[in-house]
């Protein structure tokens, strides 16, 4: 997700991330399930909803730290996965222990 989310941002922003700071990102917890998403009874989609909830592991700089918050930021602006024009992939995003 946020290697997706990196190249997204680099693409479009005037200040890059380099895509190395996500290899400090784990996921810590997780309940998600799959489900379908029928459009204009013509196609459906296969998606899932849930919850993620990520750690920071290591030593990551105060820097990357705030890249790192602008990605989980930019994430509710551009949405992730597939089909994101059509209302796809959408993020909200709770800090905090859940």
């Amino acid at each position: 997700m946020f290697k997706s989310l990196c190249d997204r941002w680099n693409k479009y922003a005037d200040i890059p991330i380099d895509p190395e700071i996500i290899e400090c990102i784990f996921p810590s917890k997780f309940d998600i399930k799959t489900e379908v998403v029928k459009n204009y009874d013509i196609h459906s989609f296969i998606g899932c909803v849930g919850e993620i909830g990520y750690r920071i592991l290591g030593d990551a700089s105060p820097d990357t730290i705030k890249q790192i918050n602008a990605l989980a930021d930019f994430a509710m602006f551009a949405g992730i996965g597939r089909k994101t024009t059509m209302g796809m992939g959408m993020v909200r995003r709770v800090i905090g222990d859940w």
